[in-house]
């Protein structure tokens, strides 16, 4: 047991098990190096457009580089997702690039929406995305059916001094 601000913390077999399996996973959802250690983090605000339409599920296709993992790994906290024009109803994918592979992280959804020519944006989400992206892992964007996407990812990068 370990004491984190006067809060004890357990550390079970079986919390000890979820960790090494997940510490090897590809997804690396699971981390709790920040218990008992002092961790940095360095905003990596990432932004792109995304107006190319990509009907591909397997990353193929035009994809845009979104947020690229600091050597440590970068935690992306959300997405926003804005309109810059009329939307016709489809998806908005992010996708995983470690390098070599391409993989379907998340869809989101796109109702069909005008743009107001009195205000700048229609159509504004925020998206909780709570993914850890491990070294050089890239996040990328692209829309089915070729609507035209301001996007901003809420991401940190981890360091331990």
């Amino acid at each position: 047991m370990t004491q984190i601000s006067g809060l004890p913390v357990y550390k079970s077999a079986r919390y000890k098990l979820y960790k090494e399996f997940f510490s090897k996973s590809k997804y690396h959802m699971f981390d709790d190096s920040f218990l008992g250690e002092s961790t940095q983090f360095t905003a990596n605000t990432g932004l792109c457009l995304s107006k190319v339409a990509n009907t591909g599920l397997d990353g193929g296709g035009t994809l845009v580089s979104l947020v690229t993992a600091a050597s440590n790994g970068t935690y992306v906290k959300s997405v926003t997702v804005k309109i810059e024009t009329a939307v016709s109803q489809g998806m908005l994918r992010f996708f995983i690039y470690d390098g070599t592979n391409t993989r379907l992280l998340l869809e989101i959804k796109v109702d069909p929406s005008v743009k107001s020519t009195a205000t700048f944006l229609g159509y504004s989400r925020l998206f909780p995305l709570n993914y850890m992206l491990k070294s050089g892992d890239i996040l990328k964007v692209g829309t089915e059916v070729g609507n035209t996407f301001a996007v901003t990812a809420e991401a940190y990068d981890w360091t331990y001094p």
